[in-house]
């Protein structure tokens, strides 16, 4: 049996005093006010391509390589891309944001004709929920200002199989260049989202249809595609970021001990999901003893370790990952608090903080609770009445 569990054998006669939402049962001591941050205990890899490293904003260009299909007949069968002209070949070296972190390419099927041509381009990848702005943009090799219909009659964006943009031609270009808050962020969901752009080649007929512009050396026919997103996404444990105090007066002869559930309950209050973060719980009490099994419920936590730095300390940090909006998610551990004999007032203090880039509001981002138990001769005049 290990020590901790004798230690609760030993409190089967206490009640674990239930609180809202940080802490379950309290006693403690006088608290250093030494707050730990530190590390996650696992490192979050990268984002996948797509968005940037942090999972803060995304960004879909068109370029090569296995992301993007084609189809001719209508979406029935996909095959691989061409490029028609390289902007970027490869990602820019030690890119964070999402735009850099990938090559980029007008693109078009393997072979273009004569006639009328059909396109559908399309790529399927990860995002965490809808973001807040959004940017979307397709030009074509003609180099063409709008409405850009020489080679294509017509160019419609879809998100998810529903139409998000369209123009008659090959321009589309949406605000002043830079990502809006625009209906159809909410087109977007949590996890796998479709892209499809469908484009329709004019037939060639004197200057209209033709593959290639008429550049010295000609240039292939091609689009360009780029659609931008930044998220937010607001993370919320308190109403306000003020101290809270809690007094309650005991009846316990001699020696005391207590057990707590200590933990935290981050919410996302959206509009986006979350790709990672960090939750932090400090606990400090007397001559602690430390169970460091961590129980998680909901969506959104992971990797939790508890640490104890010292004997007045309980320390417990998860990443925050894939954290949808809408969701809460709960980590605890309990910790068990030994007092001696003959005390007056002893308190517990509880700090709490959750912590991501997409967060607009940190008001609501950190608990500090301060708990205080009164013996029942103390006349502390804070403590209630006997």
């Amino acid at each position: 049996m290990s020590n901790f569990t004798t230690l609760i054998s030993k409190l089967t006669s206490h009640t674990v005093w239930r609180l809202p939402l940080i802490l379950r049962g309290a006693s403690g001591v006088a608290i250093a006010l030494a707050l730990s941050v530190g590390h996650a205990g696992a490192t979050v890899p990268p984002a996948p391509i797509g968005l940037d490293v942090d999972g803060t904003e995304f960004a879909l260009i068109s370029n090569t390589g296995t992301a993007w299909r084609v189809s001719s007949d209508g979406g029935e069968t996909f095959g691989p891309v061409r490029a028609a002209v390289f902007l970027r070949k490869t990602p820019v070296p030690g890119a964070t944001d999402a735009l850099h972190r990938q090559a980029s390419a007008y693109i078009w099927a393997p072979t273009c004709t004569a006639a009328q041509q059909t396109l559908t381009f399309r790529r399927t990848y990860f995002l965490p929920g809808r973001p807040k702005t959004i940017f979307a943009s397709l030009s074509d090799t003609t180099y063409q200002s709008a409405p850009a219909n020489y080679a294509i009659s017509s160019a419609k964006i879809y998100i998810n199989g529903k139409l998000a943009f369209a123009a008659n031609g090959a321009s589309i270009r949406t605000g002043n260049g830079s990502p809006a808050v625009l209906p159809q962020t909410k087109l977007f969901v949590f996890g796998a989202n479709t892209i499809d752009i469908v484009v329709v080649k004019r037939a060639l007929k004197g200057a209209y249809g033709h593959c290639a512009n008429n550049f010295t050396p000609p240039t292939r026919l091609g689009i360009a595609f780029t659609l931008l997103g930044k998220f937010e996404a607001d993370l919320w444990i308190a109403k306000g970021s003020t101290d809270q105090e809690v007094w309650k007066r005991l009846d316990v002869p001699g020696r005391y001990s207590q057990l707590f559930t200590v933990g935290a309950k981050p919410r996302n209050l959206g509009p986006s999901g979350i790709y990672k973060g960090t939750l932090i719980v400090n606990f400090f009490g007397d001559d602690l003893s430390v169970d460091y099994k961590v129980t998680i419920t909901g969506t959104g936590l992971r990797n939790s370790i508890v640490t104890k730095p010292s004997v007045a300390n309980a320390h417990m940090e998860c990443e925050i990952f894939k954290m949808p909006a809408g969701t809460i998610a709960t980590a605890s551990f309990r910790v068990i608090a030994d007092y001696d004999r003959d005390f007056d007032v002893v308190s517990a203090f509880l700090y709490a903080n959750v912590a991501t880039n997409t967060d607009p509001d940190l008001s609501t981002n950190t608990i500090r609770r301060f708990y205080y138990f009164c013996s029942s001769t103390s006349t502390n005049p804070k403590c209630p009445a006997g």
